[in-house]
C-alpha cells in the first residue's frame, strides 16, 4: 500500500476520533477549552497498534498512516459463527456488523480459532478485512469531510488519539463519585499524548 502524502495524510488526522467515555464528552462540552487560546505542544508518548478488534494492543515504535489508519491496526476481528447453511454457500467472504453498520471480511477456517472459541465458550470466526470500504461516518463522513474516505474494522474512524491529562481528569471524577480508576486500556487509544490541559486535544480536530 502506498504512503500517504502530506495533505491525506493531514486529513486523515482531521478525521480521528478521540477515544473518551460519554460522560467525559458531557463534561468536555461543559469545560469546552477557548478555541482562541494558542494550543500547547502535546508530546506523544506512547503509539499502539491493535491487530485484532478488542483485542490487546502492541505498543510500536513507529507506525505507517494509511487511509485506513496505522497500519496493521484493526485488520482483524472476531465475530460470532454463522448458522452452517449459510457458511456452506459463503465459505469464504462473509459480512460482520459494527455498530450497525454493515462490512465483510475473509474469513478463516474454524481450526484456527477453536482455542479461541473454547476459551470464551463461543463458536467465533476471525475474519480479515474484506475488499468493500467502510466509508466513515460522524465528523469523517464525506458531506463533513469533503471526500469519501474508508477505515478497517475501528468503531469509526481511523486513528484514536487519548490523553494523559484528560484520563487524570476522568479518574478524577470517577473516585470522587466513589468508582475505582481506570486505565488507558480501556479505550484503545493508537497515539497517546502527555496533555497539558484536560480535553484540550479536541481542538486538535475543530
Amino acid at each position: 500500500m502506498e504512503h500517504l502524502d502530506a495533505s491525506t495524510a493531514a486529513g486523515v488526522a482531521l478525521a480521528a476520533v478521540i477515544a473518551i467515555t460519554t460522560s467525559s464528552v458531557l463534561y468536555y462540552y461543559s469545560k469546552k477549552p477557548d478555541a482562541t487560546t494558542p494550543l500547547a505542544t502535546h508530546d506523544i508518548v506512547d503509539l499502539r497498534i491493535y491487530p485484532i478488534k478488542s483485542c490487546r494492543g502492541i505498543q510500536v515504535q513507529s507506525a505507517v498512516l494509511l487511509k485506513t489508519g496505522l497500519d496493521l491496526d484493526r485488520n482483524w476481528m472476531f465475530v460470532s459463527a454463522a448458522k452452517p447453511d449459510w457458511l456452506e454457500t459463503n465459505t469464504t467472504l462473509r459480512s460482520g456488523i459494527i455498530w450497525g453498520q454493515e462490512t465483510d471480511g475473509w474469513e478463516y477456517p474454524a481450526t484456527m480459532t477453536r482455542a479461541i472459541s473454547d476459551f470464551i465458550g463461543v463458536e467465533a470466526r476471525l475474519l480479515y478485512k474484506g475488499p468493500t470500504p467502510r466509508v466513515l461516518r460522524g465528523c469523517g463522513a464525506p458531506d463533513r469531510l469533503g471526500r469519501a474516505e474508508a477505515t478497517n474494522f475501528a468503531d469509526m474512524m481511523p486513528v484514536l488519539v487519548a490523553s494523559l491529562a484528560s484520563l487524570a481528569e476522568l479518574n478524577g471524577q470517577l473516585r470522587d463519585g466513589g468508582d475505582p480508576a481506570i486505565d488507558i486500556e480501556r479505550f484503545p487509544p493508537n497515539i497517546i499524548i502527555r496533555g497539558h490541559d484536560a480535553w484540550a486535544e479536541y481542538l486538535l480536530v475543530s
